[in-house]
């Protein structure tokens, strides 16, 4: 994967007196992490930081007596979307678990999809029916002559956004569909969709199996956001900022528009980081995904819709 995700920084000092050296060496190694990769180290008093941690985990024996001391040091970074797994719950985020399922139908002229979140690891080629469901509904419903699509990403509240880009393809088009930015708004690195493939820079990460090129490519498209639209969710609706003929529905978004990287500690806890955020194709930041046009309205089932309303009444759907 990018070097980027894989930083490897010193043991920092952190203030403690009676904290055996293992458990020293752990909660060290911990905020050495926060402080090398935290989207805004620089706005953080670290050594406030490791004279806190280490007040809290003065007694500590072990790595697990340092536990609250991390999940305090994170707290102050005042950043939600970076948190800390112990190994028990580290290991469940790996274990197989059943997936929402992407679904679709036809609304007369109009394409319906609906992609929900979907929980895979990121840093791995990526194969699976997630995104093979999503870009066969595409084919199929091209081929009934459709000439408009509604993607529903109201209840997408992440995980891999890798799957959903792959799957989304065919409607996203081709090329580069987002940056992740670092501190200082340093690019890091560029999301994007080529010949099937979902990509970070030049790492495939997930594929279709039968790539497929809509018959109007830039036929209209309605995407519906919501607040329970986060994380990889709003990173595939970001994914849609600068297509054409793209118009936004519903709410803004829940506002987790950062990306992470989980930094496994010795003793297979996980730490997770805010290291980036997230821009779109021309390198706009979006802390929320607004819509163009508000509505609570999520059922998708006639023309009163305003998505449906503003797609028929689109020159492809004339």
């Amino acid at each position: 994967m990018k070097k980027w995700l894989l930083l490897i920084v010193g043991v920092l000092s952190v203030s403690a007196q009676a904290i055996a050296p293992e458990a020293s060496a752990y909660l060290n190694t911990a905020i050495g992490y926060l402080e090398q990769n935290f989207l805004r180290r620089d706005q953080i008093n670290w050594q406030l930081i490791r004279d806190g941690a280490g007040n809290i985990a003065k007694d500590a024996k072990t790595p697990r007596d340092t536990y609250p001391a991390i999940r305090w040091a994170i707290s102050q970074l005042n950043e939600p979307h970076s948190f800390f797994l112990e190994p028990q719950q580290a290991s469940a985020t790996s274990a197989p678990t059943a997936q929402p399922v992407p679904s679709s139908r036809q609304l007369g002229k109009i394409a319906y999809l609906n992609a929900p979140q979907h929980l895979t690891n990121d840093g791995r080629l990526v194969e699976g029916t997630y995104q093979d469901t999503l870009s066969d509904a595409i084919r199929k419903l091209d081929q009934q002559n459709v000439c408009g699509w509604i993607v529903d990403l109201s209840n997408n509240g992440g995980g891999n956004m890798y799957p959903m880009i792959a799957g989304l393809g065919a409607l996203l088009g081709e090329g580069e569909l987002g940056v992740f930015l670092g501190a200082n708004q340093t690019r890091l690195a560029v999301w994007g969709y080529q010949a099937g493939a979902s990509f970070i820079d030049n790492t495939i990460i997930s594929r279709v199996q039968r790539p497929y090129q809509l018959k109007t490519p830039n036929a209209p498209v309605a995407v519906l956001i919501s607040s329970n639209t986060g994380s990889s969710g709003e990173a595939t609706a970001i994914s849609f900022i600068g297509r054409p003929n793209t118009r936004f529905f519903g709410a803004a978004t829940y506002g987790f528009t950062t990306g992470n990287i989980a930094i496994p500690l010795e003793d297979q806890a996980l730490l997770v980081v805010t290291a980036s955020e997230m821009a779109d194709r021309t390198a706009k930041t979006h802390p929320k995904v607004l819509p163009d046009e508000t509505t609570s309205r999520f059922s998708v089932n006639d023309t009163d819709h305003p998505a449906l309303r503003w797609l028929l009444s689109q020159p492809n759907c004339q």
